[in-house]
């Protein structure tokens, strides 16, 4: 859903082409969990995207919408 308000689209994956992580970080340290996986009480979540297949952004994602993905 972040992801999703970030990019300003409702495939924040853009069909798998990104895998979006989310993290959380607390008192245990750092995990990758799903965003539906448990309660987020005092922690810092944070939304990574990746890109996949061994691309690299070349800008940022902020806004991108349903426009070409910088990608090289």
């Amino acid at each position: 859903m972040f992801a999703g308000r970030a990019l300003r689209t409702d495939d924040p994956t853009r069909g798998g082409a990104i895998q979006i992580l989310t993290l959380t970080y607390g008192e245990q340290g750092q995990a990758i969990v799903q965003p539906d996986a448990g309660p987020l009480e005092n922690t810092y979540l944070e939304c990574r995207a990746v890109a996949l297949r061994g691309a690299m952004f070349n800008r940022s994602l902020i806004g991108v919408a349903d426009g070409p993905l910088p990608i090289s």
